[in-house]
Formats: C-alpha cells, structure tokens, sequence
C-alpha cells in the first residue's frame, strides 16, 4: 500500500478554486498570520488526513488546530465533510471555519447542528472578509484567561462554555478582590472576565481601574445576567471593552477576536511611537554633537533651527539666531553673490560654495556650505537645509601657502632675468672668441660651451614662464589666434628645427575668446618646440595648427608628423622635468606648462601618438573660462 508523509500544519485550508485559495493564503499573511498553512482540494483528502487512512494510513497524524472548509467541494460536500468530523471523538472540538457562497449554505449546517466556529461569506467586500478571517488568530493560541466571578459554580460553567467555542485556555479564577489583585501580580491574563458584584464590597468597575493601572491593553469583558443599556453604556464609559449576557455567549468568540485584534493595534502603535521617540532621540543627539554646524531655513531664508556647533561657531547662543535672516550673518558685499546661488535652492538645486560668514565679535569665519532644498508633502518649497563646515583654519593656512608662493615666483622671475645677463654675456665672449680662434679641436670646445649656455636659455625662459603664471598681474582682451601663433613661430625663428618645418593653419571665423595672449602664447611655444625636436630625419617637419569653436568650447589642436611617443610613455608626458625620449634637450617643462595653463583657463589637455608616424596635442577650453580668466589664480 503506497503512503504518504502527514503535512503537519496548524491550519488546514480545503479550498477547490486556486483564485479564492490565493486571496485567503494572502489573507492571512496579510495580517501576519504566518502559522503553517496546508491547502488541499477535496473533502476526501481531508478526512484521509484527519483519521489516517488512504494515503496516510501509516504516517503519524497531528490534528490541525483549526480547519478552512469550502462549502461546495467536487467530490464530497463541505456539509457531509463537517458531519463526519463531528461524528468522530478525535476531531469533534477541531474549530471548523466555513466558507459560503449564500446564506442557506448557513441554514443547512444549522439545521443538521454541525457546530460550525464560524460563517465567513465569500461576498463580502475585501475589508469585511479579511475583519471575518482573522477570527481564525482565536484558534492558534493557548489563552489566559482570568475569571472574576464569586460563585465557583457560575465560574465552572463559564468555563465549560468557552471551552465549548473550541477556545484552547488556561484558566484562574478569582472569587474575591484579594484574590483579583494576586491573580494580576502572578498570572498576567490575556483577558479578563467579570461579574458585576463581587460581594461584599468590589464590583467591576474597580476591578478594571485597577487592571487599567496594571495593564491598560487587555481586554475586560464583563458578563451578567441582565444589563439595561444605560447601565451598560456607564461601564463602557469606564474602559469595560465589551459586555454579554449570560444567558447568549455565541457572541464571545468574536467580541474575543475584536478585542484582541485592537489590543494588537494598540500595541503596535505603542512601539511605532516608542520607536519614533528613539529614533527622534538618536537624531537629536547625532545633530547636537555633530562636528558640522546644521542650519535649517524657512521659503524667506530665516533661521528656524541651528544645532550647538553653528551656534558656538559664530558666537551666539541658539536663541539669539532664530527667525534671523542668514544673510545677517553676512559682509553686504557678499550677499548679492550669495542670494544668486540661495535662489537655485528654491528651484530644486543643490548648492555647494564657500561663504565667510560673521561671528558675534565681528571674526571672519570662512565656511564650506551644502545645502538642499527642502518641500512639503504637497511639492512645494518650504526652505533649505545646510551642513556648515568651518575651515577657517585651512584658509589661514592657504593664504599663508599663496603668500609664500608669491614670494618664491618673483624670486624665480627675477633670478631668472638676472641670470640671462651673465648667459647672454657668455655666449657673446664665446661667439668672439670662436671667431678669433684658428685651432680646430678648441672650436669644437667652444661650440659645447655655447651648447650649454643654450641649454641654460632654455631653462630660464621656461622657468620664466612658469613664474610668469603665478606673478605677472593678467589681462583681458580679445584673442587673435593667428596673431598669436605667428608671434609664437617668429619667437622661435631660431630654434633649432624650427626655420626648417612647414607651418599649416586653419581658424574658424568670428571666434570670440576673451583671455591673456601672454599666457597663450607659450602653449603654442611649448608644442612648436615639441613638434620640431622630434621630428623625422628623413622627411620634412609639418606642423598643423587648428583652432575651432563648438558647443561652447575652443579646440586647439597641434598636429606633426614626427616621431611620436611610445605608448608606454604617454601617459606622464604632462609631468614635470619628465623627457620621454633621446632627442630631448630641454628641462621637461614645456607640456608641464600646457597642462598648467590649461587647467587655469579651466581647460583639459591631451594627448594622441602614435611611434613613427607622430603626434597631436588637443587642448580644450570652456568658452565661459573666458568672463573669469582675468581673475583667477593658478592653484
């Protein structure tokens, strides 16, 4: 005989249609109902299961604690599937929920006495069927339940009642307030139940006083044997949860499941809040002891809140800088600046900028400043919050760099004009005596010191230009590009190689870049040089220069067809004193400076070569550099 292992699940769910099975599955998890859950699709495997045999004839069988029964199942009908269970010792308290389609699905299982748990209809909207399905949470736990009742018979009876809904309890009786109050310390009831009288002096209402001081979250039902609706409503006005007459308890089971499910409610809201409390605590504590200041401002940019560390920051206390504007704490020729970047906050931008803000004391504070724009639920804007950074000490000790950078690049500049003297001068006695001199072997002496005073021109005009960058004050005119690079060949004119290239170049029409010719000047110096020191022996140096406009961008590019850079070296060609090949007779500085200049204008620079067939340069430069080049710096 084949058999099969018994599912051992608490809930037993005998349901044909897989769509309704679904919704109840969902149901339940829904509402965190996660016991073990067994679907099956007919009556007969139902009873196999519930009194092992068939399939399950071998196989140890644990009775579920409540089962799910379709009314219309295909094989044998939900009515003849309850009247078996009900016929048998092992399963005639197993709570049966039913499902029905129509309310003489009810009236058949009544009037057959089947003891059906409860009814739930298959037409009620989501939210009433899921208020109906919950029942089954009744079913799945052992209850404590406390009986305040000063007739032990009537308490008995009581309990032989609920017992009789299939309710699995645990049950203490308390015939006196003495023992009520005990039963509260050492048996912590999930529900009490109460007479109204307690003679000789106790009676229901105090008895949920003091329940409400001890638990205020478990349910009180009170159950007598006659109530007139006025004195009833006074007891629910006390916190009574619910009320029976003793003479009709079919109402208990789900006056129980009411109750416990808003117990469940309440609980939950008790920890949300409590969690919302920790967490409110948490923020408040990483805000106040945070390093950065916090400042949190209104749509009119007045301050609403300020943690201790922006307060110390500036010198005043916390109340001092509420409801002040932030541009209080501002110099006046700051604030039209500021206000153009605060003004991006109300349109949905971040913003990042340094701003040098006023203490109390009238100290400069330079802070860095991130701010995001804050909105209500409905999109609107309602202000900014920002995180305040002081970094004073940094631009202390920035100024205190740039000041002594200065110094060192006019000593540079001005060493570097004294030098050229005595060089010049020497190349001049040189060159005398050369003429002067009949001797073979001490021309050739003479040319290598001359080679060296080149070497030393060389190294000075481009130590020069790199001093020049830090130190002489720019200018802003308009740029002629072919002025430029013509002023930068004709520099060159006697630079070796050079008189000898053949120089191309293409300038698109009615370019407008505002800049420093002086400073642009030696990019075009710098790769002209390049170009022709590595040219080819063996065919003529092109140089090919473009300069083009597009998207808001100026391109210059360098183009020879000379003997091109090895791919492992390209990549540290821009470093300085780097010479990447044999040919070279310079410092290394001279795309150090492109790349430098470069980055002042806001520009990229790179770099494209190939071994023996030669190299293009590519600088490329915002044309929006141009409205700030006059005033900025090289850092």
């Amino acid at each position: 005989m084949n058999t099969t292992t018994a599912p051992d699940a608490d809930i037993v769910l005998v349901e044909y249609s897989d769509q309704d099975s679904k919704l109840i599955t969902d149901t339940l998890v829904k509402n965190n109902i996660l016991n073990t859950t067994v679907r099956l699709k007919d009556g007969h495997e139902l009873l196999d299961l519930v009194f092992a045999r068939g399939p399950y004839e071998k196989a140890s069988v644990k009775m579920p604690k409540v089962i799910l029964l379709d009314v219309h199942l295909p094989t044998v009908s939900g009515l003849d599937v309850l009247r078996e269970l009900r016929n048998n010792k092992r399963t005639k308290n197993i709570p049966v929920m039913v499902f029905t389609s129509q309310e003489s699905d009810s009236e058949a299982f009544e009037r057959y006495k089947l003891g059906v748990t409860a009814y739930i209809h298959k037409q009620l909207d989501t939210e009433k069927f899921e208020e109906a399905l919950l029942q089954v949470q009744l079913y799945l736990k052992t209850y404590r339940i406390l009986i305040l009742e000063d007739n032990p018979d009537d308490a008995e009876l009581l309990l032989y009642q609920i017992a009789s809904f299939n309710i699995q309890l645990i049950s203490r009786i308390a015939g006196t307030r003495e023992e009520y109050i005990q039963a509260l310390d050492t048996f912590d009831p999930d529900v009490v139940i109460a007479d109204f009288n307690i003679p000789p002096n106790f009676n229901a209402i105090q008895a949920i006083r003091l329940l409400r001081k001890k638990n205020p979250r478990v349910p009180f039902i009170l159950i007598s044997g006659g109530l007139t609706e006025e004195f009833a409503a006074g007891c629910l006005s006390e916190g009574i949860d619910d009320y029976l007459l003793k003479s009709n308890l079919k109402r208990f089971p789900i006056s129980l499941t009411n109750m416990l499910r808003k117990k469940k409610v309440e609980d939950e809201k008790d920890l949300a809040l409590q969690m919302l409390k920790q967490s409110e605590e948490r923020y408040r504590e990483i805000i106040e002891t945070a390093q950065e200041g916090i400042w949190v401002l209104n749509a009119e940019n007045q301050t609403i809140f300020v943690n201790k560390r922006l307060a110390e920051m500036l010198e005043y206390t916390e109340e001092e800088m509420m409801t002040k504007s932030f541009f209080h704490f501002m110099d006046e020729d700051d604030r039209a600046t500021s206000a153009e970047h605060f003004n991006t906050l109300g349109k949905g931008k971040k913003i990042q900028l340094g701003i040098k803000l006023n203490s109390k004391s009238g100290k400069k504070v330079w802070t860095s400043i991130s701010g995001n724009p804050l909105y209500s639920k409905d999109g609107r804007y309602t202000g900014a919050f920002g995180m305040i950074t002081d970094i004073t000490a940094l631009k202390t000790v920035q100024f205190n760099l740039e000041s002594k950078v200065t110094e060192l690049n006019a000593f540079l500049y001005h060493t570097s004009h004294v030098l050229r003297g005595p060089v010049s001068s020497s190349r001049g006695l040189i060159n005398v005596l050369h003429m002067m001199s009949q001797d073979p072997e001490e021309k050739e002496f003479l040319k290598m010191l001359d080679d060296c005073n080149v070497d030393m021109i060389t190294m000075l005009e481009e130590l020069t230009r790199i001093s020049t960058l830090y130190y002489k004050p720019m200018i802003h005119e308009r740029i002629d590009f072919g002025d430029v690079i013509q002023e930068a060949i004709n520099d060159l004119k006697e630079y070796p190689g050079v008189s000898q290239a053949h120089f191309s170049t293409y300038i698109d029409d009615h370019i407008e870049f505002y800049s420093d010719p002086f400073v642009l000047r030696p990019v075009f110096i710098s790769l002209f040089k390049n170009s022709a020191t590595y040219c080819s022996e063996t065919r003529t140096c092109n140089i090919y220069t473009t300069v083009t406009q597009k998207n808001g961008t100026i391109r210059i590019e360098v183009t020879d067809n000379g003997d091109g850079i090895a791919p492992e070296f390209q990549s540290r060609v821009f470093d300085m004193f780097y010479r990447a090949h044999k040919k070279a007779r310079g410092p290394g500085l001279g795309l150090y400076i492109v790349k430098h200049i470069a980055e002042r204008m806001q520009g990229q620079v790179s770099l494209r070569s190939e071994a023996g067939k030669g190299t293009t340069v590519i600088l490329s430069v915002p044309l929006s550099s141009s409205s700030v080049v006059a005033s900025s710096s090289l850092n």
